[in-house]
């Protein structure tokens, strides 16, 4: 099986992301809510770990209905969820989540990410797929950039029903 290579919905960016210290104001400015659905215990610490730099709202779920519950009921604008508690249908599972009113941007987390694996997320309308064991400053930027293509795909869908 070949590893993912492929570039992620990251270069996809409208502007650079920059250093820490600008996205840091930039997050201030919203209220971010992350989902984490996540069944390893480890991999769970090293999201709060990250959401605690960051003034993050984080909530978690146990699997597939219980985050639609949560997404339903609170903006939500980053998903991190674990492929293996999306079920056998996880494609449709997964457009359900994109679909939700908030729109978030999906982060598969999957063992053995392959590119057969990373397209069919990006079909389906996810954002990106990290691999387990999750690393730490991978897993940061990644969300970093979710957080950042979301806030610029709801700003240029304001811009277009303006115009």
């Amino acid at each position: 099986m070949e590893l993912h290579r492929r570039p992620s919905n990251q270069s996809k960016q409208m502007s650079p992301i920059g250093d820490e210290s600008n996205s840091f104001e930039v997050l201030t400015r919203s209220d971010l809510r992350l989902l984490s659905v996540l069944k390893a215990d480890r991999e769970q610490d090293l999201i709060c770990r990250i959401a605690k730099q960051f003034p993050w709202s984080m909530e978690f779920a146990k699997n597939g209905a219980q985050a639609l519950q949560i997404l339903h009921a609170r903006p939500t604008q980053i998903v991190l969820f674990d492929i293996d508690l999306l079920g056998l249908d996880w494609k449709s599972d997964l457009r359900t989540i994109v679909s939700s009113p908030s729109q978030p941007s999906v982060v598969l987390i999957s063992t053995g990410v392959s590119d057969t694996v990373w397209e069919e997320v990006i079909d389906c309308g996810g954002y990106d797929v990290l691999d387990v064991p999750l690393q730490e400053a991978k897993t940061k930027r990644t969300l970093l950039y979710a957080w950042r293509f979301w806030a610029n795909c709801r700003s240029h869908a304001r811009m277009h029903l303006q115009a």
